[in-house]
């Protein structure tokens, strides 16, 4: 039996539609407030498929749910993961300068994240009517914890703030919005949740320029208090939108007993196997690959637009897998094909790429089949039938694995890049190290006498690996004030002063691994353009690298030589 919309109960009040009423303490309230006395066996007869309840896989009411949810999505979530940029602001300013252990506070967000899912998920369950109240509590934690952040001077303390407090804040936030999706989408549950975690693909196109041009402009304090305002701002309005589709009073009083029927089922342990495992490796691209760029001599620029064109294809791949697994193609084919391709595509032109014409499509082809895989945990979970607890079960059980997976990434990744590999046929082999920010250069002092004070230096950086720019006199990233073209080589030159000693770097890029040529060529070049005098003394000549930052550096030569004519 279902109560309709115009069903007496008892002598009582006229319930108007399930869907309106919550239950406290024995009593139900309608979307007004006002409390109505009614007995178990008349609570008991609200049906969850009445058709008085908003529609299940369609409606404004789910599509105003999609709506609050993708926009949680797009700031909570998205923030976390673009904690790399402000990794880099870190590393290079005070009070953070040079500490190695920064990355900690990115593996809490995003590591705790998934783990905290196998007690938040718990808890919803046997507690669905916290649901909403804990999606209140975790959006004004993630905001205060970005306040507080502002105000760290010390590791420990960022850690605790921009770390900790905000990975509960986004937990207790995201939890319970993945089980009420469950209960508005059922058919359509595969493209739903790709609609919904698209949300992050489209903040990663905007949010890293947006982060970085705040950081490098008002510093991390004042852009931790506006990112702070910003998703009090624009995801403090949804937060009402957010609701499930059945009565909260109703799940809690209808709990049963857990159904652990699929760890019998051996698809289960494939489903477990692949998620873990592509934990293991889905964040060294995203965490490396604006680092490999430099390393080949692209700017920091380059870096990120990779970035954003993987954030491009994620969103493409979200909602394209998510449609094709609602019941289009197979869940277990799709889990064997996403993983091999994106594996294919790391081998292939990440692992030989030496140029953006190998790195452009990888982005894209990774960012489309790695991107999108996450969408399979909520088919995966139904290929154990429709039961909606099984599904959260499941879901959370996956999530707890990537988050095992994504804890140890990071020790594994260092561990990785710690070695020094010297192979010409695979990667890069010319220069390594961890964390590194150096140059490869030839450096030469110019005087008017042959013992005199140095005038001028005239510095030739063939090689960028990290985020380092030569001395300039307007501002950095420093823009050029010439682009000449010596021995074949195309530079981009920089102008600045130490002290009273003229700068000039000729800058390439991309980097180059093998030069001949007469440095004379850029003495004229300055002469030409710039005025230098052609009386000046050579004093000094240097060739090697200038490390900044980072450790375990090593730079491998075939040979060196130089003569003065």
């Amino acid at each position: 039996m279902s109560i309709g919309p115009n069903q007496v109960l008892g002598a009582e009040e006229v319930i108007r539609g399930a869907s309106q009423l919550t239950h406290r303490s024995g009593h139900m309230v309608d979307s007004d407030g006002a409390e109505k006395l009614v007995t178990d066996s008349e609570m008991a007869a609200v049906d969850p498929e009445d058709q008085n309840l908003p529609p299940m896989d369609g409606g404004p009411a789910a599509w105003r749910f999609i709506f609050g949810a993708f926009m949680m999505e797009a700031f909570q979530w998205g923030f976390a993961l673009n904690y790399g940029v402000f990794q880099n602001y870190y590393f290079k300013h005070q009070p953070f300068q040079g500490n190695k252990s920064l990355s900690i506070v990115g593996t809490v967000a995003t590591g705790g994240f998934f783990l905290g899912a196998a007690v938040v998920i718990p808890f919803i369950k046997f507690f669905p009517r916290c649901r909403r109240p804990m999606v209140w509590i975790g959006w004004a934690l993630s905001v205060v914890s970005l306040i507080a952040a502002s105000f760290a001077t010390t590791l420990g303390v960022l850690i605790a703030t921009q770390g900790v407090i905000y990975t509960v804040g986004i937990t207790i936030l995201y939890w319970p919005v993945m089980s009420m999706m469950s209960e508005w989408f059922v058919k359509k549950r595969g493209l739903a949740f790709g609609i919904f975690t698209a949300a992050t693909g489209l903040s990663g196109i905007v949010m890293p320029f947006a982060l970085a041009a705040l950081l490098d402009r008002y510093g991390y304090a004042t852009t931790l208090r506006a990112m702070g305002v910003a998703l009090a701002v624009f995801t403090g309005p949804v937060l009402p939108m957010v609701k499930g589709r059945i009565p909260a009073w109703y799940a809690g009083a209808n709990k049963k007993k857990a159904d652990l029927s699929f760890l019998k089922n051996p698809v289960f342990y494939f489903f477990s196997a692949s998620v873990l495992f592509q934990g293991l490796g889905h964040y060294f691209p995203t965490l490396y690959l604006p680092l490999y760029a430099t390393l080949l001599g692209h700017s920091s620029l380059m870096g990120a637009l990779l970035l954003a064109l993987f954030s491009v294809a994620q969103i493409i791949g979200q909602v394209g897998i998510g449609h094709l697994s609602d019941g289009r193609v197979s869940v277990q084919m799709l889990a064997f094909i996403i993983p091999s391709v994106s594996c294919i595509a790391v081998f292939t032109l990440w692992g030989f790429g030496r140029s953006l014409a190998c790195l452009i499509p990888f982005s894209l082809i990774y960012g489309v089949f790695a991107g999108g895989y996450l969408i399979l945990w909520a088919r995966m979970g139904m290929t154990f039938g429709d039961d909606e607890d099984v599904a959260l079960t499941t879901f959370g059980i996956f999530a707890f694995l990537k988050g095992i997976g994504n804890i140890i990434t990071g020790p594994i990744g260092a561990a990785l890049v710690a070695e020094d590999f010297d192979t010409k046929a695979y990667g890069l082999e010319s220069y390594t190290g961890t964390l590194l920010h150096a140059n490869v250069a030839y450096d030469t002092f110019l005087s008017t006498t042959p013992t005199g004070s140095q005038t001028h230096e005239i510095m030739i950086w063939l090689g960028v690996f990290g985020d380092i720019y030569p001395l300039s006199d307007n501002g950095y990233p420093p823009f050029p004030v010439a682009t000449p073209t010596i021995g074949g080589v195309a530079f981009n030159l920089i102008a600045g002063h130490n002290g009273n000693v003229i700068v000039y770097s000729f800058v390439t890029a991309p980097a180059v691994t093998s030069f001949r040529g007469d440095l004379m060529g850029f003495y004229k070049f300055l002469e030409g353009s710039f005025g230098l005098s052609s009386g000046l003394y050579l004093q000094t000549v240097q060739a090697g690298t200038e490390v900044f930052t980072g450790t375990g550096a090593r730079l491998t030569t075939s040979g060196y030589s130089i003569g003065v004519n």
